[in-house]
């Protein structure tokens, strides 16, 4: 495309060109002055890239609601005309080096600078993610530091784009060495995916290269496809929040909400910026809720709450709700197995033994699927092959299954003797604590690794929504409610043992 910084043509729709700034793999970008004598920056498009009479319906759409986000962390979208002869995008522009320029002539940032810098940026995925825009390309050219803060740029232009437009061209898109593994193995882009991207750019801003490395790009991909990040020479406690943000599995992951908390704790721990990037007062805070963005520099509850290194490096790494969502569910469901061995005993030892056995098979066959995509990438065929073998999965758990069970039925079953033989003012007492026994040798008696790792699965899984893990929980306390009820019409069935 030749460029329309000529003599001949100094504007471009209203905007008058200043001069090129820069020049990337959808368009090249000039500084301009808008009709009201403001400076911008002006991205000309490709026309291959925007598409046709339907990419560019879509990028008029999305420039429609990408204008109503405002934020000091990024440059946010002001304009565009996605049908003219020469496409162009105009954003804010930032007066600033890159990240890649700062570092490339200041070096690596370090102190506090490095954990506001982090912090900042964390802020920026926050507010991206917050309208359901993904980034897509986040990486140490794409940040700008204005007055000693990180300010995204190209926001909201890859997911502009049309996938399909850029894949026929022969793009990529995205940055070796930031692209997430799950990119990488054909998978589509999620907030996870943005966050992976982040902790390389902060990994880069601390140490002066990326985390996978330099060489070929299929050696750099390769090495994130096998999760080989390198953060020597990253802090301690920066390099733990970096560890968690990498993780191959995009669901570990923490979000932009998780980052921007638990780096508030790490800068609070820190001295007062005296160097680096801090040239300058701290940019005001972002816009509130109320105002169509959400607050991410809003103090939270858990903005003073410690931070330590198990929490973060740890494999169930998630915020206080998630935390109690995942603890009320098992507390439920040791209720419900309490109440079921007061109203059957024998039927409880049963179906607790056959549920743990489910457990164990679901979390072999998660970790046998997630070892052939890391070995050999995805194939359509994974899932079908994985149910197929599930009966081989079930087999290979059976052993563990029933040394858990028998383990449960001498701890608990002298209780149940007891409750049956003994006096009648002890049953119902010596069932319960039986009920509880059977709950706790299940879940962390011997052989019950992989049954708490199967249902570390299923509670990952359960909806977020306050008002559904609300339902179930209802439903769980119902049923254990319902049990009981059952044990005081008919009394306590012990068939087809104790007569």
């Amino acid at each position: 495309m030749s460029s329309p910084a000529t003599e001949s043509t100094r504007t471009i729709g209203p905007y008058r060109l200043i001069g090129q700034i820069g020049e990337g793999g959808m368009g090249l970008v000039f500084l301009a002055e808008g009709p009201d004598g403001s400076r911008v920056a002006l991205k000309v498009l490709r026309p291959s890239i925007v598409g046709d009479a339907h990419g560019r319906t879509r990028l008029a759409r999305e420039v429609t609601s990408l204008r109503r986000v405002r934020s000091p962390r990024i440059a946010e979208v002001y304009d565009a005309d996605p049908w003219g002869e020469t496409p162009y995008v105009v954003t804010r522009y930032v007066p600033g080096p890159s990240l890649r320029e700062v570092v490339d002539g200041r070096g690596p940032l370090s102190g506090p600078a490095l954990i506001r810098f982090a912090r900042g940026l964390a802020q920026a995925l926050g507010v991206v993610h917050s309208v359901q825009v993904l980034h897509r390309d986040v990486k140490p050219s794409n940040v700008l530091i204005e007055e000693g803060e990180p300010v995204l740029i190209d926001f909201g232009l890859a997911q502009l784009c049309d996938d399909m437009t850029l894949t026929q061209a022969g793009w990529l898109l995205g940055t070796p060495g930031y692209l997430a593994p799950e990119i990488l193995y054909g998978h589509g882009p999620t907030p996870a995916a943005d966050v992976h991207a982040w902790a390389a750019t902060v990994t880069f801003a601390a140490t002066g290269r990326g985390p996978y490395g330099t060489g070929p790009a299929m050696a750099i991909m390769d090495r994130v496809r096998r999760g080989e990040a390198n953060l020597d020479g990253v802090p301690p406690d920066l390099g733990d929040v970096l560890a968690a943000a990498l993780r191959s599995d995009p669901a570990n992951r923490p979000t932009a909400r998780q980052l921007v908390d638990w780096l508030d704790v790490l800068l609070d721990r820190s001295a007062p910026v005296a160097a680096g990037l801090a040239r300058a007062p701290v940019r005001p805070p972002l816009p509130s809720a109320d105002e169509g963005v959400f607050d991410w520099n809003a103090p939270g509850p858990s903005r003073t709450a410690a931070v330590t290194r198990q929490s973060l490096t740890g494999r169930d790494a998630e915020p206080a709700r998630g935390r109690f969502r995942r603890i009320a569910f098992w507390v439920s469901m040791l209720l419900v197995v309490i109440a079921s061995m007061v109203a059957a005993p024998v039927a409880t030892w049963c179906w607790v033994t056959c549920a743990g056995w489910v457990l164990r098979t679901l979390y072999v066959g998660s970790t046998t699927l997630r070892a052939w995509r890391i070995a050999r990438g995805p194939r359509r065929s994974d899932e079908v092959l994985t149910v197929l073998l599930i009966p081989w999965f079930a087999l290979r758990r059976l052993a563990a299954s029933v040394v858990n069970a028998l383990c449960v039925a001498v701890s608990a079953g002298v209780l149940v003797v007891l409750a049956r033989y003994g006096p009648d003012l002890v049953e119902t007492p010596a069932l319960v604590v039986a009920g509880l026994v059977a709950g706790l040798v299940s879940w962390s008696g011997p052989a019950s690794h992989d049954l708490r790792r199967g249902g570390g699965l299923v509670t990952s899984r359960l909806p977020r929504s306050g008002l559904a893990t609300a339902s179930i929980l209802v439903l769980l306390l119902g049923l254990a409610c319902g049990l009981l009820a059952a044990e005081q019409v008919v009394g306590t069935t012990y068939t087809p043992f104790f007569g």
